[in-house]
């Protein structure tokens, strides 16, 4: 499962998002359809271009990733930080 490498994301973005990368990474109204889009692909591995590689059901871990991704980014120091 990929709940190992999610957990890690998790733990990236929220420290990120407490220090000064807060806000460096985007989460926006088509962040969610790229990446259920991408999980169409049902790829086996996922590369990142810096850090580990993921292998087994990509398609499940991109949607698990999405979550992960708008339970750290999708906050209001960001939509104030973009003047939303």
């Amino acid at each position: 499962m990929s709940s190992d490498i999610l957990g890690r994301v998790r733990q990236s973005l929220t420290a990120y998002q407490q220090g000064p990368l807060a806000n460096y990474m985007p989460y926006t109204k088509n962040t969610g359809r790229i990446l259920q889009n991408l999980s169409g692909l049902k790829p086996k591995m996922i590369a990142t271009m810096h850090g580990s590689s993921y292998r087994g059901n990509g398609e499940q871990a991109l949607l698990d990733l999405n979550v992960v991704m708008k339970e750290a980014l999708d906050c209001e120091s960001y939509h104030l930080a973009a003047g939303a």
